[in-house]
C-alpha cells in the first residue's frame, strides 16, 4: 500500500485548530429553516489544504473531507449509517505525503466508490491519533463538553467500537436497507431517521415478477409489520441513534413501497405523530400502483398527516420500454397518477432511467422522447435520473446474456443520458434535474 498522509507535518504549536458543534440545514429542503447539529473537527493549520472531520452527535464518525481556500469539500472517506465505509478513489492522491494542495480529481458524475477497509482503517486511526493530540495539548478547547466528546469518540467509537455499532445496526433494522434517496440518509441529514415499515417489496409476493432491472429485496421475503411492531421498531431505533435522536424530525418510511399495505397509510402516519410529538413529517417510495391504489381525498388526508414527499419510480413513460421493464403501469397511468399527485399538494421526486432506450436498438429515441414529454408535463420538485447498469442476477442481465437484448456500453448510456436532460430541458426549461441518482444511493 502507498504511504498514506491525512494530516500535514507540524509542530503542536504551530497547529491552527476549529472544533465544536455546528448546525448544518436540512439537506432535502432548502427552504426549510429547521437545522441539526453535528460536531467539526478542523485541521485548517494550512489553507491550501485543510482537513475536516465529521461526527454525529452520539460520537459516530461521519465522514473526512478536505478543502482548498475554505471552497467546496472533497469528500475522501464516509460511514454510511448502516456502518459502510464508502471510499473516494479517484480524491485518494490528496493523501501522498508530498502532495501538499488538496484537489479536485474525480467527476462528480462519475465518482469512483470502493469499500476499501485497510486504507478505510489507516484514515480512522490517524484522525484518532489526531484527536488524542488535540485531548492532550488542550489545543482551542474552551469548553469541558468538547473535551468529553472527543473522550467519548475515542473509547465509545473507536474502530472496534463502530464495527459494534454495525452489529446493532442490524439487529435494528433485520433486513438490509439497499436503497435511499442521499437527502433522507441519517448520516448526511441528521433530520431524518428510517423507518422500516415494511420488508422487501411486495412484487415479490405477487407471481407478477418484479422490476426487470432490480435485485434489492431478491432475497427477502415481504413482510407487512403491524403498527404495534412498528412503533417498537421506532423505539429500537430512538435507543440505537442515541444522543443524535434529538435531530430527528422526519422520518423516511422503507422498505420498497411501504404505503401500499393492509395497515391504513393513514391511520399509520396519525398514529406515529401522536406518540412521537417532534417528529413533523414523513418520505417514502411510491410506486405508480400506489399512487392509483388510493384516492384524491386519500392522498390530501396524508398531506395533512405529514407526508411532505413522495420519491416516484418511473424509470420510462414510453410504453414498450416499460414492458422490457417488466413495469406494471403503461403511459396512460402515469399521467392519471401525475394529475393526482399534483392535485394533491404532495411534492413528488420522478425518477427515470438513461440507457434503458437502448435495450431494443431501435427504440431509443421513443424511450427519451416519451420520457421528456411526460416530465415536462408534470409538477415535480426535481427529477433524479438513473444510469442504467446490467446487474448479475436480474431479469435484464438474463436477458442480455441470452442476447435477447442489446447492452449499452457506458459511453452510449452517456450519450442517452445527456440526450433525455437536454430534451427534458428543451420541453420544460423549469424542471429541476439531478444526474448519476444511483450513484448517490446504497
Amino acid at each position: 500500500m502507498n504511504p498514506i498522509s491525512l494530516f500535514r507535518s507540524q509542530s503542536q504549536s504551530m497547529k491552527k485548530i476549529k472544533l465544536g458543534f455546528i448546525e448544518i440545514p436540512d439537506q432535502a429542503d432548502n427552504t426549510s429553516s429547521i437545522h441539526s447539529t453535528i460536531f467539526q473537527l478542523k485541521d485548517i493549520t494550512f489553507s491550501q489544504r485543510e482537513v475536516v472531520v465529521h461526527f454525529d452527535i452520539e460520537g459516530r464518525f461521519l465522514n473526512i473531507e478536505l478543502r482548498k481556500d475554505n471552497t467546496f469539500p472533497i469528500k475522501l472517506l464516509e460511514r454510511t449509517f448502516q456502518g459502510i465505509f464508502h471510499l473516494y478513489e479517484d480524491a485518494c492522491i490528496n493523501l501522498h505525503p508530498d502532495n501538499i494542495e488538496a484537489n479536485y480529481y474525480y467527476d462528480y458524475y462519475q465518482e469512483k466508490i470502493t469499500n476499501n477497509l485497510l486504507i478505510s482503517l489507516e484514515l480512522l486511526n490517524q484522525v484518532y491519533a489526531f484527536v488524542k493530540m488535540v485531548i492532550k495539548e488542550n489545543i482551542d478547547i474552551q469548553y469541558r463538553t468538547h473535551n468529553e466528546f472527543l473522550r467519548k469518540i475515542l473509547y465509545r467509537y473507536s474502530w472496534e467500537g463502530l464495527l459494534r455499532d454495525q452489529a446493532r445496526f442490524h439487529k435494528v433494522y433485520t433486513t438490509s436497507i439497499t436503497v435511499l434517496p442521499p437527502e433522507t440518509r441519517p448520516d448526511i441529514n441528521p433530520l431524518f431517521a428510517v423507518i422500516q415499515s415494511t420488508q422487501g417489496c411486495w412484487t415479490h409476493s405477487y407471481s407478477r415478477k418484479s422490476c426487470a432491472f432490480c435485485i434489492s429485496f431478491r432475497n427477502v421475503k415481504y413482510r407487512e409489520k403491524n403498527l404495534e411492531e412498528i412503533l417498537q421498531h421506532i423505539e429500537e431505533v430512538k435507543q440505537f441513534t442515541g444522543a443524535a435522536w434529538k435531530n430527528v424530525k422526519k422520518f423516511f418510511l422503507s422498505d420498497a413501497d411501504p404505503l401500499f399495505t393492509k395497515l391504513s397509510s393513514f391511520k399509520l402516519l396519525q398514529s406515529i405523530r401522536n406518540t412521537f410529538l417532534q417528529i413533523s413529517s414523513f418520505e417514502t417510495f411510491v410506486s405508480t400502483t400506489t399512487i392509483l391504489s388510493k384516492t384524491l381525498n386519500m392522498w390530501k388526508e396524508l398531506k395533512e398527516c405529514g407526508l411532505r414527499r413522495v420519491y416516484w419510480g418511473v424509470e420510462s413513460a414510453d410504453n414498450e420500454t416499460l414492458r422490457i421493464l417488466n413495469k406494471p403501469q403503461n403511459q396512460s397511468s402515469l399521467y392519471k397518477a401525475a394529475q393526482l399527485l399534483d392535485k394533491s399538494g404532495i411534492n413528488y421526486v420522478i425518477i427515470v432511467m438513461s440507457g434503458i432506450g437502448m435495450l431494443k436498438m431501435n427504440n431509443n429515441l421513443a424511450h427519451v422522447d416519451a420520457t421528456s414529454t411526460f416530465i415536462a408535463s408534470t409538477n415535480p420538485q426535481y427529477v433524479d435520473i438513473s444510469k442504467f447498469e446490467s446487474l448479475q442476477g436480474s431479469e435484464i442481465y438474463k436477458s442480455i446474456q441470452k442476447k435477447e437484448y442489446y447492452c449499452p456500453s457506458k459511453e452510449e448510456i452517456e450519450i442517452e443520458h445527456r440526450a433525455l436532460i437536454e430534451m427534458i430541458l428543451l420541453k420544460n426549461k423549469q424542471c429541476k434535474i439531478r444526474g448519476a441518482y444511483g450513484r448517490q444511493f446504497f
